[in-house]
């Protein structure tokens, strides 16, 4: 007769894990073991395609050794890069600055958006074009070499990642989401949602 075992079931409703995001600056995708969210920038594998200086947003899938990952840069371009068994990468450029600012891309339900700033300081407001949308998705903005990153969400607000710079705090009011930009600065946003920018 075999023993008896007890199994036990615990819920978790945290879910604030479920945009957290590791820093992989000065790093290599090879940092990647499991699935979520990665930022950084000098990344070994990722600085061919995107300046080291740019700070990128990545999302990976991991299974065993393999990895599927998708980075993006405010003022770059995205990449769709796969990570094979042995180690190998094979990179897939999807979109250049330029396409990204027409009018965003969408790719697997996840919707980014992308802008640059010239010479002076201004606001750019992202409305979403859904007005019961949920907002969440994370924000890059580089302001002129200061990154600052955050978790957005209607209900949750602005949360920051990580604040480099001086600027004020992105806002939410009235279902638009505000962020200041000082001169030469870009934004990436990345979200469930569909935004217009202006």
């Amino acid at each position: 007769m075999l023993p008896r075992c007890r199994l036990s079931y615990t819920r978790n409703n945290n879910l604030s894990q479920k945009f957290a995001a590791k820093d992989i600056s000065n790093g290599s995708l090879n940092q990647i073991t499991t699935t979520g969210f990665y930022f950084g920038s000098n990344i070994t594998e990722v600085t061919p395609y995107i300046k080291s200086h740019k700070w990128c947003l990545i999302n990976a899938y991991v299974s065993g050794n393999s990895a599927s990952i998708f980075v993006i840069a405010g003022d770059a371009m995205a990449l769709s890069i796969y990570r094979n068994g042995d180690g190998v990468y094979s990179y897939y450029p999807i979109a250049t600055k330029s396409e990204l600012e027409k009018s965003g891309v969408c790719i697997g339900g996840i919707h980014i958006h992308s802008c640059a700033n010239k010479s002076s300081a201004t606001t750019k407001k992202f409305t979403p074009t859904n007005a019961n949308s949920h907002m969440a998705g994370l924000l890059i903005v580089d302001q002129n070499n200061k990154t600052d990153v955050y978790s957005i969400g209607r209900l949750s607000g602005v949360q920051p990642l990580l604040k480099k710079s001086d600027a004020d705090l992105p806002t939410i009011s009235s279902g638009v989401l505000s962020v200041s930009l000082v001169a030469w600065g870009s934004i990436a946003f990345v979200s469930f949602d569909e935004f217009t920018i202006s």
